[in-house]
């Protein structure tokens, strides 16, 4: 029951919100009815598996409610803290992981998912329609281009989620000797169709968010593969900033306006915020404040930078609780990564992609405010959960007491 839960979730992710929120609630509820079980079995399988560093979710929780309740917009929108149930879930989803403990096979079952997913998005392109908003696809201004949302229907969403995807397919590439020959062809058509897909969404902060990606897993692969991928990309990295480096240029007007007036909401409100999300509230007042109420293009929106969104709406107190949240896990991914041999391919690629994609996610960060957005939330929960089940595995954490857990 829950290994079906959790692939139903993971299928889901690959293609709507509305099914995302469905599964996870399924998936969530039969982790609780086998919880009840999980006392008369083994250890190592209970309800939370600790992290070791579980204190920085209270800590963020904490900061957040605080902001809200100081903030500037009163009465506050206390239904904010509701969005971190998003927490709850993906300790769900690491206990479901635990419990199932993913085998090499699910290669084949993502391949073919995921390659849907994928070549629909391709189609999606060529066709100029997106039928799932029954309506043309978005132009690139005016130009020949047209952008795929894939099965969200947006393109910026599709293409950090499918981002982390992305990070996996090539992991698995890496180690493609060790795969079965269905398992290598599989992998390899997969691996074009999400390439060309996430290419076909023309969103220039993923582009760059997995070349970091990818020489980073290089480097932890094999160090002069990954030097000789940095020289041989620099031209063609040129090449494309120069013909498309001007197609976005409206929506980067828009951007940096958007930095510019949440850096002001955050020196107005440095140490707790204006508010968990209540910085975007703000802005029309900004907007007018700093002589941009007639511009245009001006939009309502997240401040399309994680760690600036964080700082004006929590602060900087907020802002660094999300920063360490995400070097710990870093920390946590270093250390398995070391403890699984190469004569492990399975566990090691796993580890490899989760590095990958939180490489990915982190630089995406830097041109969209990602975190803020519930697909890529439940995206990122099988990359820590894996981490988390493989640190176990590894004994990298180790289980004291059904309530504590320490980091070796």
């Amino acid at each position: 029951m829950i290994g079906f839960f959790l692939s139903l979730f993971a299928f889901t992710c690959l293609s709507s919100m509305t099914a995302m929120d469905v599964s996870a609630s399924m998936l969530g509820i039969a982790i609780l009815i086998k919880a009840f079980k999980w006392k008369k079995e083994v250890q190592a399988y209970r309800l939370f598996n600790w992290t070791g560093f579980d204190w920085i979710f209270v800590v963020w929780f904490l900061i957040i409610a605080l902001g809200l309740a100081l903030g500037p917009n009163q009465p506050a929108s206390w239904s904010r803290l509701v969005e971190f149930k998003w927490v709850l879930i993906w300790y769900a989803v690491t206990a479901a992981i635990i419990y199932v403990r993913p085998q090499q096979k699910i290669i084949y079952w993502v391949g073919i998912f995921g390659g849907l997913a994928c070549a629909a998005a391709v189609a999606f392109s060529f066709l100029s329609f997106d039928p799932i908003k029954n309506e043309p696809a978005l132009k690139m201004y005016g130009s020949i281009f047209v952008r795929t949302g894939g099965l969200y229907g947006n393109p910026m969403v599709f293409a950090h989620c499918y981002g982390v995807l992305f990070c996996f397919l090539f992991a698995w590439t890496c180690f493609l000797k060790a795969w079965t020959k269905k398992e290598k062809t599989m992998l390899l058509v997969v691996f074009t169709f999400c390439s060309a897909a996430l290419l076909l969404t023309f969103t220039r902060g993923v582009w760059v968010s997995l070349f970091a990606a990818v020489i980073v897993m290089l480097f932890l692969f094999r160090k002069k593969i990954a030097l000789m991928a940095v020289v041989l990309s620099l031209m063609p990295a040129v090449f494309l900033y120069m013909k498309w480096g001007t197609i976005q240029r409206m929506g980067d007007q828009v951007r940096l306006i958007l930095w510019k007036t949440n850096w002001e909401i955050f020196k107005d409100h440095p140490l707790l915020g204006a508010g968990y999300g209540e910085n975007t509230r703000m802005l029309p007042e900004y907007f007018s404040k700093l002589g941009f109420a007639d511009q245009s293009l001006l939009l309502v929106s997240h401040a399309h930078n994680q760690v600036l969104h964080l700082l004006a709406g929590t602060g900087v107190l907020g802002a660094l609780a999300f920063i360490v949240f995400y070097f710990l896990f870093f920390i946590l991914t270093t250390k398995v990564w070391k403890k699984i041999p190469l004569s492990n391919p399975w566990h090691k690629s796993l580890v490899l992609g989760a590095f990958g994609a939180q490489v990915h996610f982190l630089v995406g960060g830097l041109f969209e405010s990602n975190f803020e957005h519930a697909k890529m939330k439940y995206v990122m929960m099988f990359v820590w959960g894996s981490v988390v089940w493989l640190a176990y595995e590894y004994k990298v954490l180790t289980w004291n007491s059904i309530r504590k857990t320490e980091l070796k």
